[in-house]
């Protein structure tokens, strides 16, 4: 759900979407957001300017609008473009629908903003999937003692800290791949037969390295998207009934395509991930 303005960009976005269109607000009155990130030859993001203005104007108001589409969905994905009561709301709806949430930190100065919104979270909320900074912003907010460094066994002690609060912890870590934490084995799905979020073994964290050449500085054109596109592997995976290594195999897939765009989400990922 989200908004557009009546301009040549909201107008590309609205046929790209085809029928997810139906619950993205054209308005008059307002610029579609706008990004441009300056990337260098290795396609890391050293700085971007943004234009978000248009995200204040969704409201509780709105997504009630669309209320009925929600109230539908199989999975909610969340990011922290909204303001507080929005998401409230949202999580609201989700608790009340029994719907599970995704929440991706998107930006490290918002990081642990869902959990600022109250205690809506904590029967919705299944899976959180930050960066290193993002999940030392989240760790730090929980009390759990951080290291400046974040490396890989630092990071793995905050995010099995943090099972405590989030079933499952998915934190990106760039060319060394993506770190897995949940309480259950690599051979199972995320969820059971009856939907049901699979926990049944102990605490366990572990490392899928990035698909083979991706991390080539000669092959990558722009990182930016390559998290949100693995998130959308993951969660396609899951409506496929896949187990963790499926999952995070198309996952990876994703994000490969993506890391070789200048397009944050590729025009090939719908074809990529149905193979």
């Amino acid at each position: 759900m989200s908004i557009v303005g009546d301009d040549e960009h909201g107008k590309i976005i609205l046929e790209s979407l085809g029928v997810g269109g139906e619950i993205v607000k054209r308005m008059s009155d307002v610029d579609t957001a706008k990004m441009t990130v300056i990337v260098d030859v290795n396609g890391e993001c050293h700085f971007y300017i943004s234009e978000m203005e248009c995200f204040t104007l969704i409201t509780p108001k709105l997504i009630k609008e669309y209320q009925s589409h929600l109230e539908k969905a199989s999975f909610i994905v969340l990011d922290t473009s909204f303001e507080l009561d929005v998401m409230r709301y949202v999580l609201d709806v989700a608790s009340q629908a029994n719907i599970p949430v995704w929440y991706e930190p998107t930006d490290v100065k918002t990081a642990a903003k869902i959990f600022q919104v109250g205690p809506q979270w904590k029967n919705v909320l299944h899976f959180v999937s930050p960066n290193q900074n993002e999940l030392k912003v989240i760790g730090e907010h929980f009390n759990i003692p951080v290291s400046e460094s974040m490396d890989l066994v630092a990071t793995k002690s905050v995010a099995e800290q943090l099972i405590e609060h989030v079933p499952v912890v998915v934190t990106t870590l760039g060319a060394q791949g993506v770190l897995v934490t949940r309480k259950a084995l690599q051979n199972e799905p995320f969820y059971d037969e009856r939907g049901e979020l699979i926990t049944d073994s102990s605490i366990a964290s572990r490392l899928y390295p990035a698909v083979d050449g991706a991390e080539k500085a000669s092959e990558i054109l722009s990182v930016s998207g390559c998290g949100d596109c693995l998130t959308a592997g993951i969660i396609y995976g899951i409506h496929n009934n896949l187990d963790e290594i499926g999952c995070i195999s198309v996952a990876l897939k994703a994000a490969s395509l993506s890391l070789r765009s200048f397009d944050a989400v590729p025009r090939t990922l719908g074809d990529a991930l149905r193979r």
